[in-house]
């Protein structure tokens, strides 16, 4: 591209709100607009002598990953795109007689791509780098976040009050008094129902507490097969009530390292989901083993299982909304979520492998416990 070309695509760039900046395969800034030079702080006679990555990567929190895909030799991407905060910038106001100092942040959504200019051999290796502020768009997200987290904290009080009176209620009523009395089989229903509200709401708060690096982890060596045993026998009543099997193949000595409540959690959310959508006479099957310094678990069953273009997404909370409403996917979608969450937070992973008409594998691999 001729000088002339490259004159007047700069003025083009020069009216863009955005951020734009051009530079060669080291990152070193051929030309950077004023939205660029506005957005990260810098001076337009310096701006030449900038190095992108220095100026957007070493100012940003959270980066995520160990490396820029784009400097790798070999072309393996050709673009990246994150957000981060930028900054900090430190702010001094006048509060109450005294002079407060903050540090306030600037969230960018940046992105990076890599092309070469026309010429012979491919021509000059280019980093286009559009920059966005999305201070905005993530401070609204973070409001959101912070407005359900306070209507669920708001509704969880009154409704363990009602949950914690209708058991009292039940337990009142003489035994077998379910069978016959209209009464008691409505604080049946309204006591279930009243379980699963605040069983859903404590889900909520533990998601959002995963977002927030906030949800702790005592890791410990745990035997899985007296975890599974509790498990498959708190949900004992609902196999019968949806015919379904539960069969325990967890040998004895299978241990692993992990936190005991997290565990329990995501195996009460993988066998309740395996007995709710599997099928009239279907089976459940819980196993564990140990390879490779590893401790494995899993969750087959015999449901409908899962659409094929689903399977990506199956822990994506919000993929999963979309899905259940087209009739996909059954479920809420936090359970899934909470289990994938709380397997990393452990140490591990959470896998997923589906057929439509037989059934859905889960695989949960966490660390072994060590030897003595």
């Amino acid at each position: 591209m001729d000088e002339k070309a490259l004159t007047a695509l700069f003025s083009l760039f020069d009216e863009v709100s955005d951020g734009v900046c051009l530079a060669d395969a080291r990152g070193r800034v051929v030309y950077m607009n004023p939205a660029a030079m506005a957005l990260l702080e810098v001076a337009g006679p310096q701006a030449s002598l900038e190095n992108i990555c220095d100026a957007l990567c070493r100012h940003m929190k959270d980066m995520p990953g160990q490396g820029c895909p784009l400097k790798e030799a070999v072309w393996s991407s050709r673009a990246v795109t994150y957000v981060s905060r930028h900054g900090p910038r430190s702010a001094y106001s006048w509060r109450d007689d005294r002079v407060e100092k903050s540090e306030r942040w600037k969230d960018l959504r940046v992105r990076c791509l890599r092309t070469r200019l026309p010429g012979e051999a491919g021509g000059e290796e280019l980093h286009v780098v559009l920059v966005e502020d999305a201070t905005a768009e993530m401070e609204l997200r973070r409001h959101r976040a912070d407005w359900r987290s306070m209507i669920a904290h708001d509704l969880r009080s009154p409704l363990t009050s009602i949950y914690a009176s209708l058991r009292l209620l039940m337990e009142l009523h003489p035994e077998g008094a379910a069978a016959s009395d209209d009464s008691a089989k409505l604080v049946d229903v309204s006591y279930r129902s009243c379980r699963r509200m605040v069983e859903l709401l404590d889900l909520y708060l533990d998601v959002a507490r995963f977002d927030a690096d906030a949800m702790p982890a005592h890791l410990e060596d745990v035997e899985l097969s007296g975890v599974v045993a509790e498990q498959a026998e708190e949900q004992a009543a609902l196999a019968r009530e949806r015919r379904v099997t539960v069969v325990q193949a967890v040998p004895e000595g299978t241990v692993a390292r992990a936190d005991r409540q997290l565990l329990k959690r995501v195996v009460e959310n993988l066998l309740n989901n395996a007995i709710k959508y599997n099928v009239s006479g279907g089976r459940v099957e819980l196993g564990a083993s140990s390879r490779d310094g590893e401790a494995v678990l899993s969750c087959r069953d015999t449901g409908r299982g899962i659409e094929a273009q689903d399977l990506p997404f199956i822990f994506d909370r919000f993929y999963q909304a979309e899905a259940r409403r087209a009739g996909r996917i059954q479920g809420n979608g936090l359970g899934l979520t909470f289990c994938k969450e709380a397997a990393a937070l452990m140490g591990g992973s959470i896998s997923v492998e589906s057929r439509p008409g037989e059934g859905t594998t889960f695989e949960v691999v966490l660390k072994a416990a060590a030897k003595p």
